[in-house]
């Protein structure tokens, strides 16, 4: 138990303290006082419970003491070490019990690890810091900035840049054409846009399929399209131009996002419908990747002495749908399109309708005749089958190949 405590010059509060320490103490034993007691200010203060002590005279007079002393009193807990903070008891069996002290918990937490003292190893902190607060366009903005740029961005929905798709467009767009994006077929997509299918299809949702190439980020197939006329500087129903997707790409694809800039550096300044221009679609992993080829190639697009002549596009400043979209060069009509672009028609058969006919309609009235006199009984006499020359009879077998009249005949 503590010893007694005089005041000498002490801490009036921590006497306090000591004092409703011992009162809680002697609640605890509700015992009434008998024994050794000492004077702590006004307050007197029992010692030793009284069961207890009755225990301790017993044995000393040598009786045989067999039982504890009632109410357990002999489990009662004094706190050696006193310190100035107010008990926790349990409230179960009314103890104090030194791990329920609030005050000894927090003196037990560990104390936080120190600081690095090495200077290289604070300013590389705060870099890292510095970075991970800073985006990838708030990274380009800054570079621009240095060289004297203030590019104002444009709502690429309210811009020239923007056209509805045509019906060329959407009639190109189908599922062989983005089987084959799907799977870069460079040869069967060079041998599709060669029969006249449009170098920009979409559907009528404005989804593009030179989007997807570029957000694939399939620099041969790109490289195809362009070839075959495709237009760069489009964008789709969300405002979406082509660099929106190339920087979109699972991986960096840096050669075609300097085949898209080769063409308008400018799209670096088109907002989508959502506001978001093309860096801020880059992830967030790639930023690294990013930062090195914007320092080692932003002199190329933007160099240091061309601000003062730097001028937005053209497009930046028309209407929406101002450039028309021209269709390419075909004999195809747009059913057969249709047909080449869903792979209900290979381009083989395209060709030879295209070659033979021209138009599909002529060669539906041919094959799906409604006049039954033209396959009538005396058709099959040998003597009429001998009337016909041998070239109508190679063509009629041709489109009759085409429409799948004879089942996987090819001549």
């Amino acid at each position: 138990c503590p010893a007694t405590v005089q005041h000498n010059g002490r801490d009036p509060s921590a006497l306090i303290k000591f004092v409703n320490y011992q009162q809680h103490c002697i609640h605890l034993t509700n015992m009434s006082s008998s024994s050794t007691i000492r004077e702590c200010g006004n307050t007197r203060q029992e010692r030793i419970p009284a069961a207890l002590k009755a225990v301790f005279v017993q044995s000393n007079g040598g009786e045989e003491v067999n039982a504890p002393p009632p109410k357990e009193t002999a489990q009662v807990v004094f706190k050696q070490d006193w310190v100035p903070s107010s008990p926790t008891f349990n409230k179960k069996k009314k103890m104090y019990r030194p791990e329920n002290d609030k005050f000894l918990r927090k003196s037990k937490r560990k104390e936080p690890k120190k600081a690095a003292n090495s200077a290289s190893k604070v300013i590389a902190a705060v870099s890292k810091e510095t970075d991970a607060k800073q985006t990838l366009q708030e990274y380009f903005d800054g570079l621009l900035k240095e060289r004297g740029y203030d590019v104002p961005c444009y709502q690429t929905l309210k811009t020239g840049y923007y056209t509805k798709a045509s019906q060329v467009q959407i009639a190109s767009y189908g599922s062989r054409m983005a089987h084959i994006i799907k799977s870069s077929d460079a040869d069967a997509l060079r041998e599709t846009l060669a029969l006249g299918l449009s170098a920009n299809p979409c559907n009528q949702y404005g989804e593009s399929l030179l989007h997807m190439v570029c957000r694939r980020g399939d620099m041969e197939l790109l490289q195809i399209f362009v070839e075959a006329g495709a237009n760069l500087q489009t964008s789709d129903d969300h405002g979406r131009t082509p660099l929106h997707d190339a920087c979109w790409t699972a991986h960096p694809a840096f050669d075609v996002v300097e085949t898209i800039l080769q063409r308008d550096s400018f799209m670096f300044f088109l907002q989508d419908s959502r506001g978001s221009l093309p860096l801020s679609y880059v992830h967030k992993a790639d930023w690294p990747q990013w930062t090195e080829w914007l320092d080692n190639n932003i002199d190329t697009y933007f160099p240091a002495e061309g601000h003062a002549t730097f001028a937005p596009s053209d497009l930046s400043g028309m209407e929406p749908e101002s450039i028309p979209y021209t269709p390419p060069k075909t004999e195809l009509s747009l059913e057969l399109i249709q047909m080449v672009a869903n792979g209900s028609m290979s381009p083989y058969e395209a060709r030879i309708m295209a070659d033979d006919h021209g138009d599909e309609s002529t060669v539906a009235s041919t094959v799906y005749s409604e006049d039954d006199s033209y396959f009538d009984s005396e058709f099959d006499s040998d003597s009429d089958y001998d009337e016909l020359e041998d070239d109508e009879i190679v063509q009629m077998f041709q489109l009759a190949s085409v429409r799948g009249q004879i089942g996987g005949l090819r001549l």
